[in-house]
């Protein structure tokens, strides 16, 4: 069998989506899976893939099972007995709190809830929202007071705010008033991810001093994950040009990160297994700097999996290690299949995977003469952000309900200068830190850099018909549309191979 860890890792997708919709219960689920595992020992060779795929999506379905089960001492369970009324909460910053609008927030670690007749030991996440100030950091114990409430469900679309915090594992809001007592317990907080926020802030300080106030918003948002109103105006341009995700640090800037990194590592001349060890090392630590951010912490370990390969010094095929980055990002957040970050990234990259060597092998065979040189890099960046684009299509009109068909343009302006403004972006950081008196040449150049992004996406916002609004669709469509999208792919390989035999 081809490619096995494809297969394997599609089956444990579909086993939690089919305990999503039927519930069966753990214990025969866990029963199911170490029969088929003594079944191996039975069936023939031939067969024993077959059943390895079923031992996947049964281990899909329990993993999935078990992740849902909530503690008897979960804060949830006793919602009524403590909301609506002052409460005091004794926890441990899960988080690096942050500032905005007024308000301080963090995600907290509860291990004492108190009321002046109720004391529940617990162990849950919740979400804090100080109005006014708090001075804490990762890894503080505090004792805060004020009420328990749910989240307030903000909806846009088929975006929940509610939703989105429950896939945090978080379904509980505290809310603290500016003169509710709040004491600090034990201030030593965590060492590791103390120093490494310190530096996040001291990066965002140095935009903040080295560049206008709405591009340092912009620079903040797209390298350090730190949300901006100053650029919500145009987060709806580029929203409706096809190009919001730059905003947001995912796959796409982790392999711009990549490229920085792999040309200043080839500039010290270290071995190639070295590279990889060392970008691996470096874009981990980045992820917990920006909070261990789903997008980021999911494409960091898609990368590490293809990067260890070349540790190890082997080949490894791209749709098998993408499968297993899949796989071990599940088996520790089942949830996150249901994530619209988690299912934008997978397909893109597989869209990349799937379509671009048809196309570009296509063009090899027919136009050899025009795909090569510069030509060659022109066409493939083309071909790669119209791969995206019929990959990511289904998705996007169900979550936004819009179809942007400016978008295969936009993304050929944009990200080539996305590029540049992030490495710029992180030289304007470097010489802040190291060499002040040079930033003015990186941050002039930078500045160039979002100037043309502005234009390019203001420009192509004013394209007639290029985004278009569609009516809520539902889940059938959706299937429909990536059925058809396979189909046309197998019958286009089809024909390219009858083709080239005769």
């Amino acid at each position: 069998m081809t490619r096995p860890f494809v297969w394997l890792s599609l089956a444990f997708m579909l086993g939690i989506g089919v305990d999503y919709g039927l519930g069966i219960p753990a214990w025969m689920i866990g029963t199911g899976v170490i029969s088929l595992i003594a079944l191996l020992f039975i069936f023939p060779s031939t067969q024993r893939f077959f059943v390895f795929c079923l031992a996947f999506l049964l281990l899909g379905m329990f993993v999935s099972q078990t992740q849902r089960m909530v503690p008897a001492n979960q804060l949830s369970h006793y919602e009524s007995l403590f909301s609506g009324e002052d409460i005091t909460v004794t926890g441990t910053i899960i988080s690096d709190p942050q500032a905005r609008a007024k308000r301080t927030t963090f995600y907290f670690e509860a291990e004492e809830v108190r009321k002046p007749d109720v004391v529940l030991k617990t162990r849950s996440k919740i979400f804090v929202q100080v109005f006014g100030t708090l001075d804490g950091s990762y890894g503080e114990k505090w004792q805060i007071s004020g009420r328990l409430h749910k989240p307030y469900d903000f909806q846009h679309g088929r975006f929940s705010y509610a939703d989105y915090l429950k896939k945090h594992d978080v379904t509980e809001v505290f809310s603290v008033g500016r003169d509710q007592p709040k004491r600090l317990i034990d201030g030593q907080g965590a060492f590791f991810h103390k120093h490494i926020f310190q530096i996040r802030r001291n990066w965002a300080a140095v935009l903040h001093s080295s560049l206008p106030p709405v591009s340092a918003g912009f620079m903040r948002e797209m390298l350090l994950g730190e949300r901006s109103p100053l650029v919500s105006n145009f987060r709806a341009v580029l929203s409706r040009t096809g190009t919001v995700h730059i905003l947001s640090i995912g796959g796409e800037h982790i392999g711009m990160m990549a490229c920085l990194l792999w040309i200043i590592l080839g500039v010290l001349c270290f071995s190639s297994r070295i590279h990889w060890a060392a970008m691996i090392i470096v874009l981990a630590v980045y992820a917990v700097m920006v909070d261990a951010q789903p997008p980021v912490v999911r494409a960091v370990e898609m990368f590490a999996v293809f990067a260890f390969g070349r540790v190890i010094e082997r080949d490894n095929d791209a749709a098998n290690s993408l499968g297993v980055a899949a796989f071990c990002i599940l088996l520790f957040d089942p949830a996150a299949l249901f994530d619209i970050g988690f299912q934008l990234s997978f397909a893109c990259v597989a869209s990349i995977f799937i379509f671009f060597p048809l196309l570009s092998g296509r063009l090899k065979q027919t136009q050899p003469n025009f795909y090569r040189g510069w030509r060659r890099r022109v066409v493939d960046v083309i071909l790669v952000s119209f791969a995206v684009t019929i990959g990511t299509a289904g998705l996007v009109a169900w979550y936004f309900q819009m179809f942007s068909p400016v978008a295969l343009l936009t993304n050929l302006l944009i990200i080539p200068l996305t590029t540049l403004a992030v490495w710029l972006g992180f030289a304007v950081i470097l010489f802040g830190l190291c060499l002040p008196p040079a930033v003015f040449i990186f941050s002039t150049c930078l500045l160039a850099v979002l100037s043309l992004m502005a234009a390019a996406s203001t420009l192509c916002d004013k394209i007639p018909l290029g985004c278009i609004s569609l009516p809520m669709i539902n889940l059938w469509q959706v299937l429909f549309y990536y059925i058809f999208l396979l189909l046309c792919y197998f019958t286009v390989t089809r024909l390219v191979k009858l083709i080239s035999k005769s």
